[in-house]
């Protein structure tokens, strides 16, 4: 395969050779923006915020009001949800989400989704079927059971060892725990956050949030222990400049990945703060070859995959003069 991997489905079959040689490969997207399902060389996504991996090798991708699928043959589906949003649980396409924003996949297959404009946490079963497991729709930061509990904006989250549903719930400036009969705590927060964005967690069950501070403020990246301290891991400035994250994930060497949106890179942060660029660079642009040349414009969903394996979802790639369309790509 060349440098540039063309949109085959020998380049997704070679994608893990690829990726040990340094290179960028894109697997799904065009010059489209819009729901379109089929290969992964025609269809369409709108937004590019929240992807997340099972241990199959599938794709899921947080698209507004639907959540995608795309399987390790680069087909896409839409497993959940619709172009019209709504907050209706429900079957495959007749259920409705607004703003489907951090995903979870449990060991089962679920699908957990933070639905950030209906303020609630909703779940996908194998078989397509959403419920709600906590948040009523409205704006607010009650604890309690799932249907009284309330959220205001939840933007991420992720599942520790035994299952719960860790929520960064951005505009409350907490980070929240559901547990598996749907009651609602706070673990963190407000004190010492301005909006935690993403969170991942490590095998020790520490916390890693992204807390955002605007495109034009410096930002950091924290650490809350199983004990609740917070401490910050890296930012809000650092060797390599200002943080501006809007992605966190953590890899199988439990490096601490960020999606450095605004600075349009990829960046690696060691367990002690040590910051590596993976890819990217603070210029915007287009390129899809090595690693170390590749540009990005606005890089916001992050997921490790089975084999070691990241998969960045580009969420303002310009193909063409006035287009704007998530990519996804894989390093």
């Amino acid at each position: 395969m060349g440098a540039i991997a063309l949109l085959t489905n020998l380049a997704l079959l070679n994608i893990k050779a690829s990726a040990s040689n340094g290179d960028l490969v894109r697997v799904a997207g065009t010059g489209q923006r819009g729901i379109a399902d089929g290969r992964f060389d025609s269809a369409q996504f709108t937004m590019g915020w929240a992807i997340e991996t099972d241990s199959l090798g599938n794709v899921f991708v947080g698209d507004g009001s639907a959540v995608r699928k795309i399987t390790p043959d680069g087909q896409v589906t839409t497993i959940a949800g619709s172009s019209t949003p709504g907050f209706t649980d429900g079957t495959g396409p007749t259920a409705r989400f607004d703003g489907a924003r951090g995903l979870a996949v449990d060991q089962t297959g679920n699908v957990f989704v933070a639905d950030a404009r209906n303020h609630a946490i909703r779940k996908i079963t194998p078989a397509g079927v959403v419920t709600t497991v906590a948040g009523n729709g409205a704006a607010g930061a009650v604890d309690g059971r799932r249907a009284e509990a309330q959220f205001n904006e939840p933007t991420d989250i992720a599942l520790d060892a035994t299952n719960n549903v860790i929520v960064a719930d951005s505009q409350n400036r907490l980070i929240r725990k559901i547990d598996a009969r749907g009651n609602v705590a706070t673990l963190a927060g407000p004190a010492g956050f301005t909006t935690p964005v993403s969170l991942a967690i490590d095998t020790k069950g520490n916390i890693f949030v992204a807390d955002f501070d605007g495109a034009l403020n410096p930002s950091r990246i924290a650490k809350i222990t199983p004990a609740g301290d917070v401490s910050t891991l890296a930012g809000p400035q650092t060797s390599q400049a200002y943080f501006l994250p809007f992605n966190v994930e953590v890899d199988a060497q439990e490096n601490v990945i960020v999606a450095d949106t605004y600075n349009n890179r990829i960046l690696s942060i060691t367990q002690s703060g040590a910051i590596t660029v993976l890819a990217g660079g603070p210029l915007a642009g287009y390129r899809d070859n090595k690693t170390s040349n590749a540009k990005f414009h606005g890089p916001e969903g992050l997921a490790s995959g089975p084999n070691g394996e990241l998969f960045v979802m580009d969420g303002q790639k310009p193909l063409a003069p006035g287009s704007e369309t998530p990519i996804l790509w894989k390093i």
